[in-house]
């Protein structure tokens, strides 16, 4: 599967290769429920900082080389490999 990202700048990211997608209804902040997760913020830099979106449902979790953590502030679509979306998350 494939995570297409558009920042809230209207930059592109793609993420490609990921397994195991889901948009969590309570999302677990702070110390992520103390898996060793890779946090990715476009928007504010990879720093695992404590800004969180203010809708929890904005967060994306899914494995590539490990647990990783989407924090969405624009608009993001699940898709599968052929680039056809499955979810929207965001506006």
């Amino acid at each position: 599967m494939i995570i297409k990202y558009y920042s809230t700048d209207g930059s592109l990211y793609i993420i490609e290769g990921v397994e195991d997608v889901a948009v969590p209804n309570n999302p677990v902040f702070g110390d992520y429920a103390l898996d060793p997760r890779k946090v990715f913020d476009f928007e504010h830099g990879n720093d695992e900082n404590d800004r969180a979106p203010l809708n929890p449902q904005r967060i994306i979790t899914y494995v590539k080389d490990g647990p990783c953590m989407l924090k969405v502030w624009g608009v993001a679509y699940i898709c599968n490999d052929d680039g056809k979306t499955i979810e929207k998350v965001g506006f």
